[in-house]
């Protein structure tokens, strides 16, 4: 799923809680208080990568440009 970095750390709750509970599953809230601490750990790692890095070559992406 690629990041949605304009969310708050409400608005994740939220969608965190609802996706695992929705069809009669039962696991529970995620507080705004657990998404905060995971967003702060996320913050110090260098290792992210951007979601397309790697999809298309250089070449691919001038080739379709032709295309498109």
């Amino acid at each position: 799923m690629p990041p949605f970095p304009q969310l708050t750390p409400a608005e994740i709750a939220s969608v965190t809680t609802y996706v695992p509970n929705a069809w009669d599953n039962a696991f529970g809230d995620v507080t705004i208080q657990e998404v905060a601490v995971i967003l702060e750990d996320l913050g110090k790692s260098e290792d992210t990568v951007p979601m397309w890095a790697g999809v298309f070559t250089e070449m691919q992406a001038t080739r379709g440009q032709a295309v498109y």
